[in-house]
């Protein structure tokens, strides 16, 4: 849509408490806001750290190791 946002989340402290743990409020507005249209994407500075739990809340994809990796989907885009 023509209002459709891209909209980067980081995990530790935002996303996902110090253990780890996304809230049911957190995943509940992933959820909506790509309802909404929004495309979703962790930015961390961390890739191989990301645990399974949070990938599979299907966000659009990923950009890491402090901004040298990003992903959309399983496709890499560019990798420094």
């Amino acid at each position: 849509t023509t209002n459709s946002k891209l909209v980067f989340i980081d995990i530790d402290g935002t996303l996902a408490d110090e253990n780890h743990v996304v809230p049911e409020s957190a995943r509940i507005a992933c959820k909506q806001a790509q309802a909404n249209g929004h495309k979703l994407f962790i930015c961390t500075g961390f890739r191989a750290e990301i645990e399974r739990s949070i990938l599979d809340l299907g966000f659009d994809g990923v950009v890491s190791v402090a901004g040298a990796q990003a992903n959309i989907g399983d496709r890499l885009l560019f990798q420094h």
